[in-house]
């Protein structure tokens, strides 16, 4: 039997890397996002706010516009589970810091910047597809043919779905399940 373990230090100084960046690998998307995010406009998202003084300062907009990207980008559409999320995972930390914003903030700021959001959205998108970083189109997994009880006019061929497919309903459709999930839960669980 072995002497020697390796036992965790509860009381070590610094837990996690000084640097955020070191919390996430280079090959994570969210080194590319906040980089995408720092090149576009914004303006129409910070022209919704004020510096009157009054009450604490919202969060920044480029942060919350990020939030949301990778959020849905990894599949969260949640605001319970990304501010969750926030204070758990290391991608979204390096995205909010130690500023993690409420459940409420997140679906306020997506309900609020709703269009904007979802142009932004499109434009950060298309800015990945020209980078190559990106593939957009029908991905087929399998055309076997199998007799089934199913209408014909629910077969669709890959030049039917591209015709149908757009990358601006894409985004709607997730923006809308994320507002679908939201109302959900606030029925769920309130706070």
């Amino acid at each position: 039997m072995a002497n020697f373990f390796r036992e965790p230090d509860r009381r070590q100084r610094y837990l996690l890397p000084v640097d955020m960046a070191d919390w996430v690998p280079e090959t994570d998307m969210v080194h590319l996002l906040l980089d995408v995010v720092a090149l576009m406009d914004l303006s129409a998202f910070e022209q919704h706010y004020t510096k009157r003084g009054t009450g604490a300062p919202p969060f920044a907009p480029w942060m919350m516009v990020c939030l949301l990207i990778y959020a849905y980008a990894n599949g969260q559409r949640s605001s319970r589970r990304i501010e969750r999320l926030c204070e758990r995972d290391a991608g979204f930390r390096m995205i909010v810091g130690s500023e993690v914003p409420d459940h409420s903030v997140i679906a306020r700021f997506r309900k609020r910047h709703r269009s904007e959001f979802e142009a932004l959205f499109v434009e950060v998108l298309k800015l990945c597809h020209a980078a190559g970083l990106v593939r957009l189109g029908v991905v087929a997994l399998d055309g076997t043919k199998v007799q089934a009880n199913a209408a014909l006019a629910a077969n669709r061929t890959a030049r039917s779905l591209e015709k149908e497919i757009s990358l601006e309903a894409e985004v709607a459709s997730m923006v809308s399940e994320a507002e679908t999930t939201d109302a959900a839960e606030d029925v769920s669980t309130p706070d």
